[in-house]
């Protein structure tokens, strides 16, 4: 991880310069369109976090051991994907009052997207609400299972039903620019591998904390208490 960093910030400083020099204004937005890579960076970074949390949460429950190990990465995914589900969100209102003139709109890829917010942020309050470590790993890991419906479908919500987001990425080919396209690319990469870090750095502090929890345990239990 602390070799990733080196990556990052150059990934990250070059995105920027694309995004924010190297591309051009769009025709009818101008400037203000160029809040549109940070948002197609957190946004793709947001639905394959969640992905992964997916795949450990099949895992975990179709696997008896190194349940306790796949865990903390459950709980740093869930983590990570709900942070750039709100970057997401946060980015997307701002560019919708741009260009549609509004913050908010029950668009179909908008009100999927803050189901999904609210669907990740009742997994970590479900993780807190159960005090048994084995339980807590194997319902969480089940209610991530379940939840996990909606990534496809926010992924989807534009082809399934009327929206007013643009569709970037077709069966024909792409609704942007190889310019844009290339800024974006930047973006993402950068997006996934900050992701990565801040995945790895949480799945650490969890390994820690419980590691300490433990030792603190054994230590009241051989004083006695």
């Amino acid at each position: 991880m602390r070799y990733l960093r080196w990556v990052i910030l150059p990934l990250w400083l070059a995105a920027l310069y694309l995004a924010l020099i190297w591309v051009p204004d769009e025709r009818s937005l101008g400037v203000s369109y160029r809040i549109f890579y940070i948002h197609m960076g957190v946004a793709m970074s947001a639905l394959i976090v969640l992905t992964v949390n997916f795949v450990i949460s099949l895992l975990i429950v179709f696997m008896r051991g190194r349940r306790e190990q796949l865990d903390h990465y459950a709980q740093a995914t869930a983590e990570v994907g709900l942070l750039m589900t709100t970057a997401t969100l946060a980015s997307g209102m701002l560019w919708a009052k741009v260009a549609w003139g509004a913050y908010w709109t029950w668009d179909p890829r908008l009100t999927t997207t803050a189901i999904l917010w609210f669907l990740y942020a009742g997994y970590l309050l479900l993780r807190e609400a159960i005090d048994q470590p084995q339980k807590r790993i194997v319902y969480s890991a089940v209610y991530g299972l379940i939840v996990f419906i909606d990534v496809p479908i926010v992924y989807e919500s534009v082809r399934w039903w009327s929206s007013i987001h643009p569709v970037v990425f077709t069966e024909s080919g792409m609704n942007i620019t190889p310019q844009m396209f290339i800024a974006v690319l930047f973006f993402f990469f950068a997006m996934i591998l900050f992701s990565i870090d801040l995945i790895a750095l949480r799945a650490k502090q969890q390994a820690l904390r419980e590691k300490l929890e433990r030792l603190r345990e054994k230590r009241l239990g051989d004083l006695g208490y």
